[in-house]
């Protein structure tokens, strides 16, 4: 028996005795390629990075996705224990000594912490993989994807390329208090580096998070932010700085489309004597529609929103009367939850912990908020109904077990 097929073999053993003895690290429907993470997200984590080294760089990327996920998931319970004013007063006190937020995100420093309740917080999130951030004068966790580093060995390029450029982002936040933290060039460099993502990877599963990312640094090129404007509230004058850093870049060799509606923008605005003016404002208002508009995966997305459009007709066909009773019912709904995984047989949603099966590409799209209700009935039936994109309600069920 070669190497390759031990390790295999091995790896199974493990999976076995590690269900034996404390229940499934993975789960789901065993008709599917793939199975979801369940349990402590320390545990997940270790054995993680056991056993990532057997699997190709395909399915080790679909397990990385899933301990995303499973993270995305996990951290509103992680972030209730500091959104607790006596947390806070702690971590504001040890905080205000250096200025240093290395005492919260490195193991060696949380073990000499005093206080035995912040420091076992601070354990939990360490091991969780998240980070403290703070802005607004309060602390909080949030996904550390520097940590995904130490899987980068073993995952495909696109994979390997989302990480780097989400690690960039946990480590050196752009933005705090509604002002950017970082230059206008380091601006426009990740944000280059992303449109790279996005041209090289159209087909990557990471698109969708790329993109979100990607449209929030057009959104800082454009517009700035509310405390780092790129025009003057009183004068309407553009940044200096942002202007000098504009004009570099666009003289560069780099062959880009946002180059190309940046060098636009900056010919409107020199005859406009760099100012906000109705036509400044019309411009940069419809380039970055126009600028996701020319790359080949915005024509993928649209194709996605084409088909689903057609499965809605066809699903109104049928259920017409039920579309309109849960629009008299839900339609008012405030709460939202935002959708965390959809692909060609698979649905999650933050608010539920339920893999729900289907293709829904196109009606849901990952990272994105929807209003949506939670019902429960006699026996144990629980369920979501949710609107999608195109304003038409869905409803999945599930059963929980009654004791």
């Amino acid at each position: 028996m070669n190497t390759g097929k031990k390790k295999y073999i091995l790896f199974l053993m493990f999976i076995c005795f590690h269900v034996l003895l404390a229940g499934p690290v993975f789960a789901g429907d065993t008709a599917h390629p793939w199975y979801r993470l369940q349990g402590e997200l320390p545990a997940i984590i270790e054995s993680v990075d056991e056993n990532i080294i057997y699997l190709a760089p395909e399915d080790a990327g679909r397990l990385v996705n899933e301990l995303e996920i499973m993270q995305k998931l996990h951290l509103p319970e992680i972030e209730k224990k500091y959104f607790n004013s006596r947390i806070q007063e702690k971590m504001q006190d040890l905080y205000l000594k250096d200025f240093d937020l290395s005492g919260f995100n490195e193991m060696d420093k949380i073990e000499f912490i005093p206080d035995q309740e912040l420091r076992e917080i601070l354990r939990e999130t360490n091991m969780s993989g998240y980070r403290v951030e703070t802005a607004e004068g309060m602390f909080f966790p949030v996904i550390d994807y520097e940590f995904y580093r130490r899987y980068l060995a073993y995952l495909d390029s696109d994979f390997r390329e989302y990480i780097e450029i989400m690690s960039l982002e946990s480590s050196e936040p752009p933005a705090k208090d509604a002002a950017l933290v970082i230059g206008w060039d380091e601006v426009i460099e990740r944000a280059l580096r992303q449109e790279k993502f996005l041209i090289s990877f159209p087909e990557s599963s990471k698109v969708p998070e790329v993109k979100n990312l990607y449209e929030k640094y057009l959104s800082f090129i454009f517009f700035g932010l509310n405390n780092t404007p790129l025009f003057a509230y009183d004068t309407k004058e553009m940044h200096r700085e942002g202007r000098e850093v504009y004009a570099e870049r666009i003289s560069s060799n780099i062959d880009s489309t946002l180059l190309e509606y940046l060098a636009g923008f900056l010919e409107i605005l020199e005859e406009n004597n760099y100012l906000l003016t109705k036509e400044v404002d019309n411009y940069r208002k419809a380039a970055i529609e126009d600028i996701f508009f020319s790359y080949k995966f915005y024509y993928q997305m649209l194709r996605d929103y084409m088909q689903a459009m057609q499965r809605n007709i066809d699903l109104l066909k049928e259920e017409s009367n039920i579309q309109k009773i849960n629009e008299a019912n839900y339609g008012d709904m405030y709460q939202q939850t935002v959708a965390l995984k959809v692909t060609e047989d698979e649905l999650l949603f933050a608010a539920v912990d339920i893999v729900f099966t289907g293709n829904y590409k196109g009606h849901f799209t990952p990272g994105k908020a929807y209003p949506y209700y939670l019902d429960a009935a006699m026996g144990g039936q629980r369920g979501i109904i949710i609107k999608d994109n195109f304003g038409i309600w869905h409803a999945f069920g599930w059963r929980v077990l009654i004791e």
